[in-house]
């Protein structure tokens, strides 16, 4: 069995157990329907067999784009009622939701932090050169001046290693990019953390800079590791000797600063529905709810797979959902 579904099915049957008595025992409200992507297929297959008093997510599951998913296009459409998502929406699906619901945006609560460096555990993003480049640390205004085209952080295009402080044969070579393929037609998850929380400031949407002969996102590891001359970024999970990850805004990728939120590029699992004129349905309140307490979070680190919300992120997301009022789906 996989152990990342034995997992997920730790943190459920404790969900449905710890749940369900305190907030659904005595509903009798049509239940909420929903959606999962398959990394959290475990997950949906314990709430269809012990939650059903708040939510089914009906198999099959998909990858977490509604193209590939049916699951999610139905939550997409308006035809379920909240999805959980791995990675955040892609600009597709968000257009979808839109049309789907008057215009607009879905609520985005997040429940649990990616695992730092555990491939298909929701990594956090890292940016890498060659471990015989000497660069250890960017601004987030330099990862815009290299992978951008709007450079909406105010910076400089930056071409060649000299601009970033280095000098030598490596200063006087371009800055060769890696993994453009990750950005062309529809994003991957990483470039669109990357886009959304570097590139993009405020109402202002980042656009990437050219650069055709940088292969795709999957050999970026491989790429940069054969290059001094070479940058891109990718999955912390995907780390080996060959390449670096360096530190953003002086704050060093890893694990610990993930855990206490000071890393900029982490991501996050993600809890998505619809609230109209402010009001969530009160059956994925309770749900949501318990995965922001104490105990949910408690669970999902002693799990192993994701990681807990860090203090922060975790206390935003509680406002958040505090801030919003409560809609009962009974008749």
């Amino acid at each position: 069995m996989n152990p990342l579904n034995c997992g997920v099915r730790t943190v459920l049957a404790a969900l449905a157990a710890v749940l369900l008595p305190a907030s659904v025992a005595a509903h009798s409200c049509p239940v909420a329907i929903g959606s999962a992507p398959t990394i959290m297929g475990a997950l949906a297959s314990r709430v269809a067999a012990q939650a059903s008093a708040i939510a089914v997510i009906p198999p099959p599951f998909g990858p977490p784009q509604g193209d590939l998913d049916p699951g999610l296009r139905q939550f997409l459409d308006g035809s379920r009622d909240f999805a959980f998502l791995t990675r955040e929406i892609s600009e597709p699906d968000l257009a979808a939701f839109r049309r789907g619901h008057q215009g607009r945006a879905p609520v985005i609560l997040p429940i649990a932090a990616g695992a730092w460096n555990r491939f298909g555990s929701v990594d956090a993003v890292v940016v890498i050169v060659n471990r015989a480049n000497p660069l250890r640390s960017l601004r987030l205004q330099q990862i815009d001046g290299i992978f951008s085209a709007t450079r909406w952080r105010a910076g400089p295009m930056l071409t060649h290693w000299r601009q970033l402080g280095l000098g030598g044969a490596l200063g006087r070579q371009p800055i060769r990019i890696m993994g453009s393929g990750g950005w062309v037609g529809v994003e991957s998850a990483r470039a669109l953390t990357l886009r959304r929380h570097v590139l993009s400031m405020g109402s202002h949407v980042g656009r990437w800079r050219a650069a055709p002969d940088g292969g795709e996102e999957a050999q970026v590891v491989e790429r940069v590791g054969a290059d001094a001359a070479a940058i891109g970024f990718t999955g912390a999970g995907h780390l080996n000797r060959t390449v670096r990850a360096i530190a953003i805004e002086g704050v060093a990728a890893s694990g610990a600063s993930a855990a206490s939120g000071r890393y900029p590029l982490l991501r996050t699992v993600d809890l998505l529905f619809d609230a109209p004129e402010g009001h969530i349905d009160s059956r994925l309140a309770a749900l949501a709810e318990w995965l922001l307490s104490e105990k949910g979070q408690q669970l999902i680190a002693q799990q192993g797979d994701f990681a807990a919300l860090p203090k922060f992120t975790l206390h935003t997301a509680r406002l958040h959902l505090s801030g919003l009022g409560r809609a009962s789906a009974c008749p």
